[in-house]
């Protein structure tokens, strides 16, 4: 199962970005160096250098939602999880916001993430913590999920009877991961991960249909 959890990683690592920069294109703002909004084009062009961009990447921030409170991950795992897959995605989770990490790390990956910031300026959280896990180990709608029944497994895993994940929409965010034995609509077809806006919602993990696991 090892190139599952390492892939589970990186799919993890792009649904976050994902989440981060959603729906209709409009130019983002340079996080680095500090400028004003009305500044003139040569001043924003010549941010680029200082943000490890180029002319063949450009990075859109695009309006949507942004997580600038402190991070809780409640994770929801979908399908039969190893204890061993469990350990590696809760550790990844928690190197996000580790103080003392080595270089390269994933700290200082989010650190450079975190130099974006929304509309009003305010830049992406720091802190990125664990919070409470549902499993769903008896596929309880089923394994084959589209987009909406995606939603349903969410609202089933705060609304249930025993032990629902609390429902915190300003500052949770909804991981579900979803075995490998699971259909997910259109993965790695046409997506890696994708989110909701109800709650702050990452659905990944579905290595079937990818090509070159």
């Amino acid at each position: 199962m090892a190139p599952s959890i390492s892939r589970a990683s990186v799919l993890l690592t792009a649904a976050v970005l994902t989440l981060l920069f959603a729906a209709t294109p409009i130019t983002c703002w340079r996080p680095w160096p500090h400028l004003n909004p009305n500044s003139s084009d040569l001043l924003y062009d010549s941010s680029k250098k200082f943000e490890g961009s180029s002319e063949f990447v450009h990075l859109r921030y695009h309006m949507g939602p942004v997580l600038t409170g402190n991070i809780t991950v409640h994770t929801i795992w979908y399908g039969r999880w190893q204890k061993s897959q469990k350990k590696i995605i809760r550790e990844f989770i928690n190197s996000i916001s580790a103080v003392h990490a080595r270089r390269p790390s994933v700290a200082g990956w989010w650190r450079t993430v975190q130099l974006y910031t929304d509309q009003t300026g305010a830049n992406i959280s720091h802190t990125v913590q664990l919070g409470q896990e549902k499993n769903d180990r008896f596929y309880s709608h089923g394994k084959s999920l589209t987009r909406l029944s995606i939603q349903s497994v969410i609202r089933s895993a705060v609304t249930a009877k025993s032990k629902p994940l609390p429902i915190n929409p300003r500052n949770g965010l909804y991981l579900l991961l979803t075995s490998d034995d699971v259909y997910v609509q259109d993965f790695c077809g046409q997506v890696c991960g994708f989110h909701y806006f109800t709650f702050p919602s990452i659905v990944g993990l579905h290595l079937a249909l990818c090509l070159g696991r």
